[in-house]
């Protein structure tokens, strides 16, 4: 849950990314529409760009404790496929990710790629249940490429809503709002509900619920 976004200004594509603020009918965490080629050989864009943690934040990030690096398209092995990022979620459980403390989680390690969940579209395949052209959900954090095995991943239908909202009121947030209503709050009929962080992309989710 929470508002906002973790790192609002943590956008490696810069004029080619663009930020969506959600409305009340499908909150979410912030979403980076990136622009990344459509394919590894686009001569705009031959490499694969990403965000790193260089540094472990003191209080509220800054943009030193980050290092946006260039490298070479990843090539997916048998049984993997690679996507580009076509929208990324920044979320305040990322704040915790960048420190080395004990949690539910293991912390993003220094020079790694920084924790994140995105939409992407396949562009190539060595993974039977993904093909070219197909539309997922993947944690490949803040990258504009990256290659999955698939036991993550989950495919979007793009006739059913904009696929952006496979990051808010179709995808963590909106399961997590209605998992916390129905299964761990068992909510009644003529009940009132109080929800604490009624303005973040979980909480108001869970009030349109409710």
């Amino acid at each position: 849950g929470g508002a906002g976004c973790a790192w609002r200004d943590a956008r490696p594509w810069s004029a080619a990314a663009t930020h969506e603020r959600p409305n009340a009918a499908r909150a979410a965490p912030c979403r980076a529409k990136i622009n990344a080629p459509a394919t590894p050989e686009d001569p705009a864009m031959p490499q694969m760009q990403r965000i790193a943690l260089a540094a472990r934040p003191q209080g509220a990030p800054k943009p030193s404790d980050f290092s946006f690096e260039t490298g070479d398209v990843p090539t997916p092995g048998e049984g993997e496929f690679l996507a580009r990022t076509i929208w990324l979620s920044l979320d305040p459980y990322m704040r915790g990710r960048m420190d080395d403390a004990k949690s539910y989680a293991a912390p993003v390690p220094l020079g790694g790629t920084m924790e994140g969940e995105v939409v992407a579209e396949v562009v190539a395949s060595n993974h039977p249940g993904f093909a070219v052209g197909d539309i997922v959900a993947e944690r490949l954090g803040w990258a504009s490429h990256g290659v999955s095995n698939g036991e993550r991943a989950r495919k979007i239908d793009p006739s059913i809503a904009p696929i952006s909202t496979a990051l808010g009121v179709l995808g963590m947030p909106g399961m997590t709002a209605w998992t916390g209503l129905n299964i761990i709050g068992e909510a009644k009929p003529g009940e009132t509900a109080v929800i604490s962080a009624a303005s973040g992309a979980v909480g108001s989710l869970a009030g349109q619920l409710a």
